[in-house]
């Protein structure tokens, strides 16, 4: 409970922050992103994703972004091998970052459905170690209702429309 109630708190202050604007608001972003998560699941992960830059003063720079995410993943545990597919939208600034997923694990006879928030720390919003805890929606079959970290990089940042 106390999670969730930490995760409403940030997502409530990033609204007062996206709600500033400035030149900035027009930077539009796309990129690629890798991700290990380590739990009862590992799992190695590659995604897209689409957001804009969260705005700030034009000396400054960008303090972040958020934005959605499509993520596909290998898990594997014992002796089971699982495929990820995930969405997810994530909020990430300089030092913090919070992300609400979807997750849907599959080993091609059974389906699970899991819902995972997660919050964590950033370095400038490009590498990010994140601390979540899957909920299932559709039953425990593959028993990944754990506590999961992840570390994930995004090494590349294509920019859309932008403002010089």
């Amino acid at each position: 409970m106390k999670f969730c109630l930490i995760v409403i708190f940030v997502l409530s202050l990033s609204g007062q922050v996206l709600g500033q604007t400035d030149s900035l608001n027009e930077f539009r972003v796309s990129g690629l992103k890798l991700a290990y998560t380590y739990s009862a699941l590992n799992n190695i992960e590659l995604g897209y994703g689409i957001g804009k830059l969260i705005p700030v003063r034009e000396m400054i720079g960008p303090a972040g972004y958020y934005g959605g995410f499509i993520n596909m993943g290998y898990g594997f545990q014992n002796n089971t091998s699982l495929l990820t597919s995930k969405i997810s939208y994530e909020l990430m600034t300089v030092l913090i970052g919070t992300r609400l997923s979807l997750v849907n694990y599959t080993d091609f006879d059974q389906d699970q459905i899991t819902f995972l928030p997660e919050i964590g720390l950033t370095y400038n919003a490009l590498i990010s170690l994140m601390y979540g805890y899957n909920l299932h929606l559709t039953g425990n079959k593959f028993d990944v209702n754990t506590h999961s970290f992840s570390i994930s990089i995004i090494p590349y940042w294509k920019e859309k429309d932008w403002k010089k």
